[in-house]
């Protein structure tokens, strides 16, 4: 058995992955920090505490607006503050004075963060593992809930999340590897069970992909419509007998398929979806423009920093080294977002154009 603890599955367009990683290290535009309704973070190796380090003082300060104690199971938004996501999601997982329901507050902590997550338009989203030692139950049987929680809220709700991570983490350890082979070793049912949902769900999620594509291209044909959507319905349904979702998940599944199949119904529906695809196109355009004008100044002060290391040579000192690797580092990752807002620009884009000519079709 590999020492890496690396594991993952699709459910529908997006991946699950379970990974040894530090959280506040990880490349996501949100992350979860668990804590008591108090906020208080008073575990000094918990993960709450990892990320306010990380983090520094902002995230705190803006949840001081927050009424506290929050309800427990309740999720709080806080900017990010020097942490290269956009945001953290404060998830109120214990209160000292209540027993912890492990089996419906997991639930309830996932469905908020992932409402949220949707809300906020995020991509990539990563969790530490929720309760366990607390809560006195293995973490095996805690992540393999939180997986079964996020794949019912992925089959059945619309969402923009393309990676969710779980982070499993020991802090002030000096060996992570030692560390990690043990977790390894510790949730080997855990890999079992991810390794089984893989093998399933790779031929359903193949066949959404393309069931979807169709969709998208027969919007003109009404019946075909129709079938399709039935038939990505029936998907749906399939993968939520796998992961085991409660009936009201399947119930909101098949929902939100026929509203995807049928689409606004009334002149007011029309409005609002197309209002909203423009405010969403028009949000974009001015994240890519910002982005952009970063970009450049960035590529300014490369360029002044290489003419430096060209005249110095070897006389360079290793701050402007250093300095030029990060922005080169840091222009990538522009790239790399800009291209993401390119494709989501183009997705809305398309919607949009579909649903001003399903509006010209149907309504007088």
């Amino acid at each position: 058995m590999t020492d890496r603890l690396d594991y993952s599955f699709q459910v529908v367009g997006t991946t699950i992955r379970v990974v040894y990683a530090d959280i506040t290290r990880l490349e996501v535009d949100a992350l979860v920090s668990t804590d008591d309704v108090h906020l208080s973070r008073v575990e000094p190796n918990g993960v709450a505490a990892a990320i306010r380090t990380a983090a520094g003082d902002l995230p705190r300060d803006d949840a001081r607006k927050h009424a506290l104690p929050a309800p427990l199971g309740s999720v709080l938004v806080t900017s990010a503050g020097r942490l290269g996501a956009k945001y953290i999601l404060h998830a109120m997982t214990f209160e000292y004075s209540t027993r912890l329901d492990v089996e419906s507050l997991i639930p309830q902590v996932v469905r908020r963060v992932l409402e949220l997550a949707a809300a906020l338009r995020v991509e990539r989203l990563a969790l530490p593992v929720l309760t366990s030692g607390r809560a006195g139950v293995p973490k095996a049987e805690v992540i393999t809930r939180m997986a079964r929680s996020l794949a019912c809220f992925l089959i059945a709700e619309p969402h923009t999340l393309r990676e969710v991570t779980i982070a499993i983490y020991k802090g002030g350890t000096p060996d992570h590897a030692e560390i990690e082979r043990k977790r390894a070793e510790e949730l080997t049912l855990v890999r079992e069970q991810v390794a089984t949902w893989s093998a399933e769900t790779a031929p359903i999620n193949t066949r959404l992909a393309l069931l979807q594509q169709l969709l998208a291209a027969a919007a003109d044909d009404r019946e075909l419509h129709t079938l399709l959507g039935s038939r990505i319905a029936a998907d749906r349904q399939v993968l939520c007998r796998l992961f085991d979702c409660p009936d009201e998940d399947a119930g909101r599944g098949q929902q939100a398929a026929e509203r995807r199949e049928s689409g606004p119904r009334n002149r007011q529906e029309y409005d609002f979806a197309q209002g909203q695809l423009s405010t969403l196109l028009a949000d974009l355009e001015e994240e890519a423009n910002h982005l952009s004008e970063l970009k450049r100044a960035e590529k300014r002060r490369l360029h002044s920093l290489e003419r430096q290391r060209a005249q110095q040579g070897a006389d360079t000192v290793p701050a402007v080294v250093t300095e030029i690797e990060d922005i080169t580092r840091t222009l990538d990752q522009r790239d790399r977002q800009i291209q993401q807002i390119k494709e989501q620009h183009a997705a809305a884009r398309h919607d949009l154009d579909l649903l001003q000519r399903g509006r010209q079709q149907h309504q007088p």
